[in-house]
């Protein structure tokens, strides 16, 4: 029985990896940019926030350059995937016609944006080697990346079954998202505005970046509830996608 679950997970991430590398290879397809636009969407971001914000919101910030991007590049992750996520089921009428594992499918939109943010990754090790930072630092940032991948994954699970089941979340979910973005400490910090501070308690990407940024940019460990806070949130967030996924996964052949 243990050796049949795990052929059954080995196959699993197998077709998740083989679904994300072609979408991954056709997205840019014909551009003459091709892969280099994965760089150039977070770096013009970048500019931009910076530009406009470095000497007002950044002027107290220590090393602002790297505190900007890493926010950028670990909120974007998010974003992207699970707006895509809201689509991946709905969009792939072939489901009726293929016994296909859907969670894998599912899976293979973290592992196509995670592909991404790979080459989006080399804009901080840019930044790290112009400020002086230690590049070692870097590990820590994977670590990081590593479980928000996994809460990634479960907020994909929950979005992409529900969708099928509620059509506007997609759409709420793009407003919900903008929202989060504004309200995370992403281009600013949250010295002295208490209602944000109260808010970003309940705000699980402010402690996933809160965390890459104490270990990677400054080098120190950061406060146990927020090393604790994305541990949870990671886990109880898959735990969630999981069983919602599965307790409806089966109708979801007949709304397509």
């Amino acid at each position: 029985m243990l050796q049949k679950e795990k052929q059954q997970f080995i196959t699993f991430l197998r077709l998740g990896w083989r679904l994300a590398l072609t979408d991954f290879k056709l997205r840019n397809e014909g551009s003459y940019l091709g892969n280099l636009w994965y760089l150039l969407n977070p770096l013009l971001m970048f500019v931009v926030l910076y530009f406009i914000f470095a000497d007002r919101l950044g002027a107290e910030i220590l090393n602002y350059p790297a505190y900007l991007l890493i926010g950028i590049l670990l909120f974007n992750f998010f974003t992207r995937t699970t707006i895509d996520a809201t689509q991946i089921i709905r969009s792939s009428g072939f489901i009726k016609s293929f016994k296909l594992n859907l969670h894998a499918l599912v899976l293979s939109v973290v592992i196509k944006h995670l592909l991404a943010h790979l080459f989006e990754a080399v804009l901080f090790f840019v930044v790290l080697i112009i400020l002086g930072l230690p590049l070692y630092s870097i590990l820590y940032y994977f670590a990081v990346l590593f479980l928000l991948s996994i809460f990634v994954y479960g907020c994909s699970l929950l979005l992409s079954v529900l969708t099928m089941y509620f059509v506007d979340l997609g759409n709420i979910w793009q407003f919900f998202t903008t929202l989060v973005w504004f309200g995370t400490p992403i281009f600013y910090s949250l010295g002295g505005q208490d209602r944000l501070v109260f808010v970003n308690q309940f705000n699980p990407m402010y402690y996933f970046i809160t965390v890459a940024r104490e270990f990677t940019i400054y080098g120190t460990v950061p406060d146990v509830s927020f090393i604790i806070g994305i541990f949870v949130s990671s886990i109880i967030t898959l735990m969630v996608g999981m069983y919602v996924f599965y307790s409806l996964k089966n109708k979801l052949a007949e709304m397509v």
